[in-house]
């Protein structure tokens, strides 16, 4: 628990105490704690082979943590039914993208995210329909309602998956490397969006998994840096991304790229 002010004592929206992940005796990562609270944006850091991509299965329950404890809302990861507790958990990544039929609907695309399938086999009821409608006009995706899923843009996509994400109106909102295949201009478009649904009041805690530090717009306000499994830095976004803390995460050669920048 957090003392957020000198009355008030919060409950992470997320919670891992010592959570590590172990396959065949080698060890993905080991001892991550973690808390995200409401109102705190999130990247997460970290070279290839760090344990980003397994850390996030854990989190949604497409793996376990080997050791540890995480808690989602207060709930605690095998103590419940997770399937309910996932419902609180947004996700957007390629492989969800990549599963969805070409011919469906973008209505039906992000109504399947109330019940968190894919691939409708039969119509939306009267109120997925009218909640699918609502979150594409609050987040000015209503003109493609009527567009088929395979027809649409990279940026478009993109961003019905995080209407259909929200639509089940979830704590947390988990982008895993979502401008990977934009180009510039269709880059700067949807970190736009981003940033304009991270500035709303009623916003879930988006945690930013990326490779390039120009995504990390100023709405992020904390940052996790992974290395080899490990936390290497935790905190405020502002000091995560000064040089020797970069270094720590990626190694001094993170130094020379940045000066091509």
């Amino acid at each position: 628990m957090k003392n957020r002010s000198s009355d008030l004592i919060e409950k992470p929206l997320l919670q891992l105490q010592n959570a590590g992940v172990f396959r065949q005796g080698r060890r993905i990562c080991c001892r991550l704690n973690w808390e995200i609270y409401r109102g705190e944006h999130w990247t997460i850091l970290g070279p290839n082979g760090s344990g980003k991509s397994t850390l996030l299965s854990s989190i949604y329950g497409y793996e376990s943590f080997s050791t540890g404890k995480m808690q989602v809302d207060g709930e605690v990861y095998g103590e419940g039914q997770w399937s309910l507790v996932r419902k609180k958990i947004g996700w957007v990544s390629a492989a969800l993208a990549e599963n969805i039929n070409f011919q469906e609907s973008v209505l039906h695309v992000v109504a399947t995210g109330i019940k968190g399938i894919l691939n409708h086999w039969k119509s939306p009821s009267r109120e997925e329909t009218q909640q699918a409608i609502l979150i594409l006009k609050r987040l000015g995706c209503y003109s493609l309602m009527k567009s088929q899923w395979g027809l649409l843009s990279q940026g478009e996509k993109q961003k019905v998956l995080i209407a259909r994400s929200l639509v089940a109106r979830p704590k947390i909102l988990f982008l895993d490397e979502p401008c990977a295949g934009l180009d510039p201009l269709a880059r700067e478009v949807f970190l736009r969006f981003l940033r304009k649904l991270m500035k709303r009041s009623d916003s879930p805690a988006v945690v930013l998994v990326t490779h390039h530090l120009e995504e990390i717009v100023p709405e992020f306000t904390h940052l996790w840096g992974i290395r080899k499994g490990r936390t290497i830095y935790q905190g405020e976004a502002s000091e995560g991304l000064k040089l020797q803390n970069l270094q720590r995460i990626y190694g001094r050669g993170i130094q020379r790229l940045l000066n091509r920048v």
